[in-house]
């Protein structure tokens, strides 16, 4: 399994007037829209199964969230794709192709991935 941050971070717009601001970077709503970012050539059912990996890492509470590899190699792939990304996007992408492995021991649940 990999882990992905979800933690939210800062970085600084500078205006035309000379000027900073701070913003803060969403990145679950990041990680959710580069699994559809147009030209992957997905199917309509490879969609459908995406957006259920999404819905899971919009709905999470927790810091990070732990994907199947199978998950990560989508999130993965999908990051791979952008074009023309920008330097405020940097970090999560590092999260992502950076994610580390973790084992994890099953218990007896039918699905003891973390939300």
């Amino acid at each position: 399994m990999r882990e992905v941050s979800l933690k939210n971070y800062k970085f600084v717009i500078a205006k035309l007037d000379g000027t900073k601001e701070d913003k803060e970077y969403n990145v679950r709503d990041a990680l959710a829209t580069i699994l559809f970012v147009p030209g992957q050539g997905i199917s309509p059912r490879e969609s459908l199964s995406r957006n259920e990996l999404a819905r899971r890492i919009e709905s999470c509470q927790a810091d990070s969230i732990l994907l199947e590899e199978s998950e990560w190699d989508k999130l993965n792939s999908a990051a791979g794709t952008l074009k023309d990304v920008n330097r405020n996007d940097l970090e999560c992408l590092q999260r992502i192709f950076d994610a580390p492995k973790v084992e994890v021991e099953k218990s007896g649940r039918p699905d003891s991935r973390q939300n």
